[in-house]
């Protein structure tokens, strides 16, 4: 007997959260449709015997009711609506030495930068290359939490901080999150020595400041292998990982994938610390 399509849809999120959206049963052939009214069409991929459609959110996302229409490709479309919920963000006023800043926030940095990191996060596999739960990268003190508003030195201007940064002995391995193809792997003067691993399905995993490298670009990684070990190269103040997950390139709070709810300073000296 063919049972009826089954859409799965997520009634709401918090900033900094990815929705994902299921289809089930369907017609031999027929691809499933998600609209949204801010994003228009999103993708589908294939998962187990359906698929899998995300929507990430961050820190920049407009909070309130998002409209959503979904059903099959040819038909009809039925509509549902999808919140935003907002989540208050810290503000960090950091002191760096000057020398640091002049040699790590320069204009050869950023345009380095921008020729070779952005095209590490553009193109994904359609494969999930993961099946099971993620690992913590590494344990240690939360000293960032994601999406913080930071000003550096008492500057006039702030920028978002994109991910986690959690302080670790210099030296310390670093491990991949989960299973997945390394789509960069080298020093940046900004960020470090900076690695980016492809999960596949848009979703990648980032690693800032590392001291040592152990992969290569091209390389396909199982979680828990050692991308390289903890440092403070690039923009830093002392040994620390910057951590970061995105959908392609937007950038998520990690703790959803690490441990299923958002690591801030509240949660973080337990959840850090391995289990």
């Amino acid at each position: 007997m063919d049972l009826p399509p089954v859409f799965e849809l997520p009634e709401r999120v918090v900033q900094g959260e990815m929705a994902v959206f299921y289809a089930y049963h369907l017609p031999e052939g027929v691809m499933p449709v998600l609209e949204v009214d801010t994003q228009g069409r999103l993708k589908f991929f294939p998962f187990e015997d359906g698929y899998v459609a995300y929507l990430p959110t961050n820190y920049a996302t407009g909070t309130g009711e998002y409209r959503l229409a979904y059903g099959l490709e040819g038909e009809p479309l039925n509509e549902s609506t999808l919140t935003v919920l907002p989540r208050d963000f810290h503000i960090q006023h950091l002191r760096v030495n000057a020398s640091i800043v002049a040699s790590t926030r320069n204009e050869a940095a950023s345009e380095q930068f921008a020729r070779y990191f952005p095209k590490a996060r553009q193109t994904s596999a359609d494969e999930r290359y993961y099946n099971q739960p993620f690992v913590l990268p590494v344990t240690g003190r939360l000293t960032t939490e994601f999406g913080q508003t930071r000003y550096v030195n008492n500057a006039p201007t702030s920028y978002r901080h994109s991910g986690l940064d959690i302080a670790a002995p210099a030296g310390t391995n670093v491990l991949a999150v989960n299973n997945g193809q390394v789509t960069l792997s080298m020093e940046l003067i900004l960020t470090g020595n900076t690695v980016v691993i492809d999960h596949g399905q848009g979703l990648f995993s980032v690693y800032y400041h590392m001291q040592e490298l152990f992969v290569e670009e091209g390389q396909f990684i199982e979680r828990g292998e050692p991308v390289g070990t903890v440092g403070s190269t690039g923009f830093s103040t002392g040994p620390h990982l910057h951590f970061t997950m995105s959908y392609f390139e937007h950038n998520l709070e990690p703790g959803y994938f690490l441990v299923g709810e958002p690591i801030t300073y509240e949660n973080a000296h337990y959840l850090l610390r391995g289990r």
